[in-house]
């Protein structure tokens, strides 16, 4: 019978601190055994070793001096790692003379805070260069104040008014406590030029770093509600008591940053008119050679795809199957599109590539431009469709014959793939609309892509695929406006949306980098970005009011993974 194997005993010493009933502190040091019964370590041997003083030194005594040479002589600390270090080590965690406060308005933080997810987003805004634009453009202390807000909302998702007690429980290197008042005046200077502004210095960036000097940038577009009737730029679109503004966001595909953002007219009608979009790009300095539009159906009119080569962009940009010139290529290259010689396994989908006929107009007359259509099929997914719309019908038809109602929803969903037959005798009866389900699931699983720049079909369903994370993410900065709804003046309300669009970026930025960094053996928890978070938020550190700093809790082998996909190889032990 095989014997279950025993941890030995660590041979490490770690140490702790208690505090007596007159506050006094002493340093203990201790080893663990593995405890087989609760599968646990818990700790076996103590040692007294000394007293902490005020400096953060600690008078270690005779007998612990003796039992352990190598603190036989000299003077050591309680290090950040807590562990017995020289002094040396210990002014490289907690520098004798500090600089200056980082917080200006001297943040009173608790004595426990979170540190993990505010420190890795902000760390992630500050590497990619986004704190030095805001600085750049807004100033230095609006700039940080905008970032701050941008990581509470991603944090927290709380009311602005809120922000000041969500402050003194986190970290942030810099920027203190404000209250309702001066977010709201800091609001009122943040004004589309200076987006603009920003924008356009985040966009230079860019292509300053991109080898090829152009970007792809997903396109996508939202309605927002407002509760003010001061918002001149909101109108009331259907509902007469429902005002409404639009909004974009220009994304990087790349590294899931949001390129450019702006709130416009809803008079005006929404991302459909490609004109408008590119007019406010170039109008903020934005050069359209040097980018790829990548866009969704919403977006595929015959118009909006004139526009675009008219416009000289360079664009990939989803189709919809609707139209009849796309279901009869569809239907002319089926046989290709279950041809094992069109098949792609690494993207699960079938390809074939026509070229489309069309022009670009000028002053000439009409120039010939190359267009390729791409036409996709995802295998099984007809099938999927025909079997459950074949199960829905039944259903129905099990309530007729029953006499039990159905709900509106169905009705009006799957109403069609049943229908009523009147024979010539006997009784009318209801029967499965079988030509409406195979109709139906004809197109099920086909896509279309139309791409004047990439004539690789597989290769530009791989761009295609990185917008639906944009896309993915859109209801996220709808929850930071309140329920979709804007509850700013007109002199502040740029502001608001602003912060919810970085707060938007960062965790996309965050995202992306985590997506890239998976791994066989290192996944997002859940495939959910939320997750993720949720595992940071549990990072936490302690007040050491000897050294004027915070120092970090021990982590879990999750919350190091955690870290690792975010691109960080480990945190500071300590911050003041």
């Amino acid at each position: 019978m095989a014997r279950t194997p025993t941890k030995k005993p660590s041979d490490k010493w770690y140490y702790t601190v208690f505090t007596n009933a007159k506050g006094y502190q002493y340093i203990y040091a201790y080893q663990t055994k593995w405890d087989p019964e609760k599968k646990q370590p818990r700790r076996s041997a103590k040692k007294y070793v000394g007293r902490l003083n005020d400096d953060d030194s600690v008078s270690i005594g005779d007998s612990f001096r003796a039992a352990f040479p190598q603190f036989a002589e000299g003077t050591f600390f309680y290090g950040a790692n807590k562990q017995l270090v020289d002094e040396a080590t210990y002014r490289a965690d907690f520098p004798e003379t500090p600089g200056p406060q980082p917080c200006a308005d001297k943040v009173e933080l608790l004595d426990d805070i979170e540190f993990g997810l505010t420190w890795a987003a902000e760390q992630t805004a500050k590497s990619a260069g986004l704190l030095d634009d805001l600085q750049k453009v807004f100033g230095d202390d609006d700039g940080r104040l905008l970032l701050n807000l941008a990581v509470y909302l991603l944090a927290d998702a709380g009311s602005m008014d809120c922000y000041g007690v969500w402050r003194q429980g986190v970290y942030l290197s810099e920027g203190g406590v404000v209250d309702g008042r001066r977010i709201r005046e800091m609001f009122q200077r943040v004004t589309q030029a200076k987006i603009d502004k920003y924008f356009s210095e985040r966009h230079k960036a860019k292509l300053s770093k991109d080898d090829q000097g152009k970007v792809h940038y997903a396109l996508e577009s939202t309605s927002l509600s407002t509760y003010p009737r001061t918002i001149k730029t909101a109108h009331a679109k259907r509902d007469p008591d429902l005002q409404q503004i639009n909004h974009v966001f220009v994304c990087d595909q790349n590294d899931g940053e949001i390129a450019y953002a702006f709130a416009y007219d809803a008079s005006i009608n929404d991302v459909s008119d490609l004109q408008y979009v590119i007019g406010r790009l170039t109008a903020a300095g934005f050069q359209t050679e040097d980018m790829i539009f990548v866009t969704d159906r919403g977006c595929s009119t015959i118009l909006n795809g004139q526009k675009s080569l008219d416009l000289d962009l360079r664009f990939v940009q989803g189709v919809c199957v609707s139209e009849d010139a796309i279901k009869q290529n569809l239907d002319r290259y089926a046989d290709s599109l279950r041809d094992l010689r069109f098949y792609n396994s690494k993207l699960d989908v079938y390809a074939r590539t026509l070229e489309a006929p069309w022009a670009q107009s000028c002053e000439v007359g009409a120039a010939p431009l190359k267009v390729w259509l791409h036409l996709y099929r995802f295998p099984s997914t007809d099938e999927t469709t025909r079997v459950q719309l074949a199960a829905q019908a039944d259903r129905l038809l099990d309530c007729k014959a029953k006499g039990v109602s159905i709900d509106d929803n169905d009705w009006r969903r799957y109403a069609r793939y049943i229908k009523l037959t009147e024979p010539k005798t006997g009784d009318p009866f209801w029967q499965r609309n079988n030509e409406a389900i195979e109709q139906t699931a004809k197109y099920a699983g086909a896509f279309v892509i139309r791409s004047n720049e990439v004539a690789d079909p597989f290769a530009a369903v791989s761009i295609y695929n990185l917008r639906n994370k944009v896309e993915f993410d859109f209801n996220r900065f709808k929850n930071w406006v309140e329920g979709d709804r804007v509850r700013c003046t007109d002199s502040g309300y740029l502001g608001k949306i602003f912060v919810c669009t970085l707060a938007t970026c960062i965790r996309l930025m965050m995202m992306r980098k985590a997506q890239s960094n998976e791994s066989k053996d290192l996944k997002i928890p859940g495939d959910s970005i939320d997750q993720l978070f949720r595992h940071l938020k549990h990072i936490r550190a302690d007040r050491r009011p000897k050294a004027a700093a915070w120092v970090m809790r021990g982590m879990s082998n999750k919350q190091r993974d955690m870290l690792t996909l975010l691109g960080f190889d480990k945190l500071p032990k300590a911050v003041r």
